[in-house]
């Protein structure tokens, strides 16, 4: 039902997000420096990238690169998922220096994942108070800030406008007018540009299925208008991200990622006693490998507010306490997993099911909202201010007690310290490309930024035949091509010298001791 109209509220709850964001993440806006984790993507992979396409606009006055010749002996650049280079939330990377950029787009994110998640909660929530506490515990959440310190720039765009995506969806089943279809064919175009196509893949699942729920309420009058309208917007949506979408689908055809394999896409499945990350994220401190994906953790002061939820409108609360079970039993290898993997087109394409649960910390804040929603028209009803107050501290006390402390910023000198032979390395007609046996001797991702020729990479969607001719150059044996998905390109041995010859492998580095002596 239609929310009571609170303009007062309408005004004041976009501000009140905005300061509380502002002031969580003032390291972002406020500290020199680059956000820094030893396990960003950002610093290993996206810097490089990013820098790509800022000197071939100095250098070449184009935009995008289309090509990337540092990594894997030339790839393609704009249609790498991790470029994201058309999605305007990346755009300040263009046009600000690499450190202030990056800090901008992620504090870009928090602040629309909180007023995106504010928007659908107001829609779906009768009181402003619990609609800001939904959109607080979102754009705070220990999931979406292990996200950001994992350096995931296009996931973490996703997630943002997750809320957005299902916010315009129903406006459009609600009435079907031009005006509601364009906006949400935008909003889904702009999901289909950020660059994580496993996010949006199962965005696109989990919408299908709200509006599936979501259409008997339709009149029936109403029906095939609503249909045009959403099919309509998609169509518009295809149409503004295929400059992005089209050559990522032929990178797709021609990576290794064709060769689709089940022990790949589980890549370490939870495990029953996973569960107990719903109470204690078990991270280390930020040190276990991956914290991020392998955990169920949604935060502590959320669970209370959604059984709370669910014992006062249980009806009203089904669809999402629904979509919250089957997101995170999808998760598990069961032979439901199973045959989603070998009969739904796409699904097969990525790897680790886990991260189906960006989408229950939606439904799960949701959730929550209504429960604090009943809390604030019931016993709480008489002090709503001060009950707000206290809600939106639960998730800013336990995300910034987690998180914050990881949330560094460094000189960006210190975060890309160059390697002692750079100048020897430096792109140049006479230069020739790197080698590199072992990850760390030069850092794939980092090569970019570098400005150094790599024969190695690391890719999402690494080339098939350039994997097979890597295997020849290591093994001399085509037969020994890999049958799954690769996503390094190791040196780890070396059969044919002259294939390594033939792609203008001038230097070798390693950071341990090599038999060089053997090479001819």
């Amino acid at each position: 039902p239609p929310r009571p109209v609170n303009a007062r509220a309408d005004r004041v709850l976009p501000l009140t997000v905005v300061l509380i964001a502002a002031a969580f993440c003032v390291r972002l806006w406020a500290v020199p420096g680059i956000l820094y984790s030893p396990h960003s993507d950002l610093i290993a992979q996206g810097a490089g990238l990013r820098a790509l396409a800022s000197r071939t606009l100095a250098e070449d006055g184009r935009w995008p690169p289309l090509w990337d010749p540092s990594c894997n002996s030339g790839t393609p650049a704009h249609a790498n998922p991790l470029t994201s280079y058309l999605s305007p939330l990346h755009w300040p990377f263009l046009v600000l220096p690499l450190d202030r950029a990056a800090n901008l787009v992620f504090f870009l994110n928090v602040l629309l994942a909180g007023l995106s998640m504010l928007i659908l909660a107001r829609r779906l929530l009768t009181e402003p108070g619990a609609a800001l506490f939904a959109a607080v515990g979102y754009m705070l959440s220990y999931r979406f800030l292990a996200l950001i310190d994992a350096g995931w720039l296009p996931t973490v765009t996703m997630y943002a406008l997750a809320p957005l995506l299902f916010w315009s969806a129903d406006r459009v089943m609600e009435t079907p007018s031009p005006r509601r279809a364009a906006v949400f064919s935008v909003v889904l175009g702009l999901a289909a540009m950020q660059g994580s196509a496993q996010s949006f893949y199962y965005a696109l699942l989990a919408l299908a299925a709200f509006v599936a729920r979501r259409a008997p309420g339709v009149p029936p009058e109403a029906r095939s208008r609503t249909l045009f309208a959403l099919m309509g917007g998609g169509a518009l949506a295809l149409l503004l991200a295929a400059p992005d979408q089209l050559p990522r689908a032929e990178f797709a055809a021609l990576s290794t990622r064709a060769n689709f394999d089940y022990r790949f896409f589980l890549g370490g499945p939870p495990r029953l006693s996973t569960l107990l990350t719903l109470l204690d994220p078990h991270d280390a401190g930020g040190t276990r490998f991956e914290y991020w994906e392998n955990q169920f953790y949604f935060g502590l002061w959320l669970y209370p507010f959604a059984v709370w939820a669910c014992v006062k409108d249980p009806k009203r609360t089904r669809g999402l306490l629904l979509a919250c079970a089957v997101s995170v039993f999808l998760c598990f290898d069961t032979p439901v997993l199973r045959a989603l993997f070998h009969a739904l087109p796409g699904f097969a394409l990525f790897r680790k099911s886990t991260r189906l649960l960006q989408l229950t910390q939606l439904a799960a804040g949701l959730l929550a909202g209504r429960g604090a929603d009943a809390l604030l028209r019931g016993p709480w009803r008489t002090r709503r201010t001060l009950a707000t107050v206290f809600l939106c501290a639960l998730p800013a006390l336990d995300s910034g007690a987690r998180m914050l402390p990881r949330l560094t910023v460094v000189p960006t000198a210190a975060a890309f310290p160059p390697p002692p032979f750079l100048d020897l390395l430096r792109r140049s007609p006479d230069s020739g490309r790197l080698a590199a046996i072992g990850r760390l001797a030069v850092p794939y991702g980092m090569a970019s930024y570098y400005g150094v020729d790599m024969v190695n990479g690391y890719e999402p969607l690494n080339l098939r035949h350039y994997v097979e001719y890597f295997t020849v150059l290591m093994t001399g044996d085509p037969a020994r091509a890999p049958r799954a998905p690769v996503v390094w390109t190791d040196l780890t041995a070396l059969a044919r010298p002259d294939l390594l010859r033939a792609l203008d492998a001038r230097w070798l580095a390693s950071n341990r001791p090599q038999p060089f002596e053997s090479l001819g």
